[in-house]
């Protein structure tokens, strides 16, 4: 080879390995600089409490859970700090084992039960407890609300854990939408067990151990149990929302309003639903519409079914009525789940509807 070539090849040669040696080192310090800024900043979250995660774990028989005693921060339409307590519910704590000469009161439902957008104090759980302590009863007033629990996660859940604290009334907390089968039947791919009909009987199904998702959630959980995994997860959600440019501009943001349309809502009570009403029917529970319920499902369950109802739109049409909205957040303008006004009417509601029943049971 032409000694000229050679030199000209090592050459190229040389800048070739240094190109690469400095393309890996380039390469390390970003990966090292990127998870050393993860780590600043997941212990700046963390220690000044801006984003104090809820974590949670997979129960094998309740799904996804939260983890017991734990405190957290919580930010959302409105702004929460609480805590779970040892048995993995929010609100104050209880014994398993109910006390002498006690009424308790078990709460189920999705997150507007589960209220993680007010402090307990302002949540209608506490005000129901507290107006009927008045009537000098020993009354207990415990929290089992899910966020994005149905009526086939409720009955589970009831099933699973609500029972063993041996509850003297249960209400069930529904929607229009926790009966849909579409809502039902797309939760059978989430952590969740869910009720179905085998042999003509319902039976509680805990194959979703079995699913990919277990089994990606099983690999990644400790990320979702991160403060930082929690805000970029956050982000994600108002992004997928359309809200990011609203909460990042305030006031000098301007949407476009769309005129919603009504569209009447049309739900076929499933076999399986039918057989969890009958269920809850044996057990000392009363249904609570937290929305509007359609006369034929209302029908359904307290003609068909026979099981009483409590219906919260009585109160909260009111606090509409007089231009108090009880879904609407100033601080954040948006509608979501109650307000501090909207729990304090559902609060006071129940109680003097709770109240003349446990009058009428001479307790």
């Amino acid at each position: 080879m032409n000694p000229l070539r050679e030199m000209s090849f090592c050459l190229i040669q040389d800048r070739y390995n240094n190109n690469n040696m400095k393309m890996i080192k380039n390469s390390l310090i970003f990966i090292f600089t990127s998870v050393l800024v993860f780590i600043i900043i997941e212990i700046y979250l963390t220690q000044t409490e801006i984003m104090q995660p809820l974590t949670g774990e997979v129960d094998k028989h309740l799904g996804f859970i939260y983890s017991p005693s734990q405190d957290f921060v919580m930010f959302n339409e409105g702004f929460c700090i609480s805590s779970i307590n040892s048995f993995g519910f929010i609100g104050k704590e209880y014994p398993q084992k109910k006390a002498p000469n006690t009424y308790r009161i078990t709460l189920l439902g999705d997150s507007y039960v589960q209220g993680l957008q007010v402090f307990e104090r302002y949540h209608f759980s506490t005000i129901f407890e507290s107006e009927l302590k008045k009537s000098n009863i020993n009354i207990e007033v415990l929290n089992f609300g899910v966020a994005g629990h149905n009526l086939s996660d409720m009955y589970c859940y009831y099933q699973n854990k609500v029972v063993k604290f041996q509850p003297d009334l249960t209400l069930f907390f529904i929607c229009e939408n926790d009966l849909k089968e579409k809502t039902i039947t797309e939760k059978r791919n989430e952590l969740y067990p869910y009720a179905e009909i085998q042999n003509d009987s319902l039976i509680i199904n805990y194959d979703f151990t079995k699913n990919v998702k277990y089994k990606i959630y099983s690999n990644t959980k400790f990320l979702f149990n991160l403060s930082f995994g929690r805000l970029v997860n956050k982000m994600y959600i108002n992004i997928q929302k359309k809200q990011a440019f609203s909460i990042l501009f305030d006031k000098f943001y301007f949407s476009k309003t769309k005129q919603q349309i009504s569209q009447k809502k049309e739900i076929d009570i499933t076999n399986t639903t039918e057989l969890i009403f009958e269920e809850l029917k044996k057990q000392e529970i009363i249904i609570v519409y937290r929305d509007t319920i359609n006369q034929e499902i209302n029908d359904f369950i307290t003609t068909k079914i026979g099981i009483q109802k409590i219906d919260l739109n009585d109160t909260l049409n009111i606090l509409k009525q007089n231009n108090e909205k009880p879904n609407y957040w100033k601080i954040t303008k948006q509608n979501g789940h109650w307000n501090h006004k909207g729990h304090k009417a559902v609060g006071e509601f129940l109680s003097n509807k709770i109240t003349n029943i446990i009058d009428e049971m001479d307790f």
